[in-house]
């Protein structure tokens, strides 16, 4: 969502009388969180061209049953590129995932007191991963050597499984930095877009991907009595289906 600058709409009730529908809304930030417990998290945060109306939705649609990504399901891979990835179970601790998509939005003559329309900005992202040491050295050489590296995030959790993907298939490593964490030494390493590349060979890739995969057939479909313009998130996600950014 945040990198394909889709709108939509976002419909919010601050009390029993305040109800309140936001149109033309686009996902700016995505911040993904994992840790060594407890459920995977995300921020979100949306802009729009200033366009609300006061008034309820004919009928709030029914919400799937919630299936949580857990963090210490997280799988994180990391090595060079072009050999294997080598797991780094028993050590990743955590990791943060922020993508921004620059979306702004465009104010231009005609347009009264609002935007004309969400105006597409330049993608970023960056990744912060905390790593524990261990006595041979497989993370300064990747810094030091300037080695092209590729790393790998998979969260599998449920009997459906829900799964939650992350690749960067091509960077350099951007900053390490050891430091200590209770007794455990550890390595702080960062990745962003100016470092990551997109081509493998000669074929173009996405510097990032991230896929999502549940069960859940859609969500927030149409809502009987509400309008195509001012219905709550009109589009729908298939079973299995994916996104990347």
């Amino acid at each position: 969502v945040c990198s394909s600058d889709l709108m939509t709409n976002v419909y919010l009730e601050d009390t029993e009388d305040v109800k309140s529908k936001y149109c033309d809304m686009s996902v700016t930030d995505v911040t993904l969180s994992l840790s060594a417990k407890g459920r995977a998290g995300i921020e979100i945060a949306m802009a729009g061209t200033g366009r609300w109306r006061d008034e309820a939705m004919a009928a709030l649609p029914a919400l799937a049953e919630y299936a949580y990504l857990m963090n210490s399901d997280t799988v994180f891979e990391l090595g060079p590129f072009g050999g294997a990835l080598a797991s780094m179970v028993g050590r990743f601790m955590s990791a943060t995932l922020k993508i921004s998509s620059g979306t702004v939005s465009h104010v231009a003559p005609g347009g009264q007191q609002f935007g004309i329309f969400m105006r597409t900005g330049l993608r970023k992202f960056s990744l912060q991963a905390t790593i524990a040491a261990k006595e041979t050295d497989d993370v300064r050489t990747l810094l030091v050597n300037d080695t092209m590296c590729q790393l790998a995030m998979t969260t599998t959790s449920g009997v459906l499984p829900s799964i939650l993907g992350v690749s960067i298939p091509k960077f350099k490593m951007k900053t390490h930095k050891i430091g200590v964490d209770g007794s455990m030494v550890i390595w702080q390493v960062e990745i962003d877009e100016t470092t990551a590349l997109k081509v493998v060979g000669d074929a173009p890739v996405d510097a990032l991907s991230v896929s999502v995969q549940n069960s859940v057939p859609a969500y927030l479909v149409g809502v009987a009595g509400e309008s195509s313009s001012s219905s709550s998130g009109a589009s729908s996600s298939s079973s299995g289906g994916s996104s990347s950014s």
